[in-house]
């Protein structure tokens, strides 16, 4: 985004990455953006290298496939805006013959993108095929192999707490964590627990409920965020005077704001803005 007032431009890239993926393209810049005053940069990754992202959607896949013919049930605890509709989507791409059950505020989002892209040049169909709204709660027992994508996404609330709470003590299941985790979130601490093993406790209407962790936890590296190749690609892109972290850890800020000194960029303090 780029906003004008006066002689002054700001660039804004809001949640940014420059991969194509199954349910957007990657960013394009235009040419207003370049040489602005200010780049307000969002830093969910910059401390963070990734590989090439078809090799970390085979990895998903692969992950997937795996649990799916050994006959469990994979649960994809996601954000209801984006990556709910992109796993969904890799899986019609992918594993098309793998039931999938969508659940949560991940339902109405999803009928919202196809009802937003329909008659377009990119129209996205989620539902139909092996695709499906979860029946709940009658599926939690009676769907047994297959991938349920839900809501929260880091594990706070929602149906993703209860589906967790029956497949995680499974032996032949698995959790895989797709996205960003807050420090303090049920999904990063269930992340560090799955190296050290023992019991885990979930948030249950009001109360706590520990289940013993006997599937497989892991983190499938399906952000959608630029990491910071892709960020220093965008700063030098842009070209700004002065470039604005946010969006991010503070203890990475500190040290991505060095390398964009190294690079010859000009990072300023998250605060008011003063113009050079």
């Amino acid at each position: 985004m780029v906003l004008r007032a006066g002689d002054r431009r700001v660039v804004v890239t809001g949640d940014i990455s420059g991969f194509r993926q199954e349910s957007v393209d990657g960013y394009a810049l235009p040419e207003s953006a370049r040489d602005a005053d200010l780049l307000v940069m969002e830093t969910t990754c910059c401390g963070v290298e990734r590989d090439d992202r078809d090799l970390r959607v085979g990895d998903f896949v692969r992950e997937v496939r795996e649990i799916h013919q050994g006959g469990g049930r994979v649960l994809v605890p996601a954000f209801a805006l984006g990556r709910a509709q992109e796993i969904a989507l890799l899986m019609r791409r992918h594993l098309p013959e793998v039931p999938v059950r969508i659940d949560g505020m991940a339902v109405d989002l999803s009928t919202a993108f196809e009802t937003a892209t329909a008659g377009s040049a990119r129209p996205l169909t989620i539902f139909g095929g092996a695709v499906a709204i979860a029946d709940r709660p009658a599926d939690f027992d009676t769907f047994r192999n297959g991938v349920v994508i839900t809501t929260s996404g880091m594990l706070t609330a929602g149906p993703a707490v209860q589906w967790a709470a029956r497949i995680l003590p499974e032996p032949g299941s698995a959790l895989f964590i797709s996205g960003y985790q807050d420090e303090e979130s049920p999904g990063s601490r269930l992340r560090k627990l799955s190296e050290q093993g023992g019991g885990f406790t979930l948030p249950a209407h009001g109360r706590e409920v520990t289940v013993p962790v006997r599937a497989r936890v892991a983190t499938m590296g399906l952000s959608a965020h630029a990491d910071r190749s892709g960020l220093l690609n965008i700063a030098d892109e842009v070209a700004a005077h002065q470039i604005m972290l946010v969006h991010g850890l503070q203890r990475r800020q500190r040290m991505f704001r060095e390398v964009l000194r190294v690079r010859h960029h000009t990072p300023t303090e998250t605060t008011r803005w003063r113009p050079l």
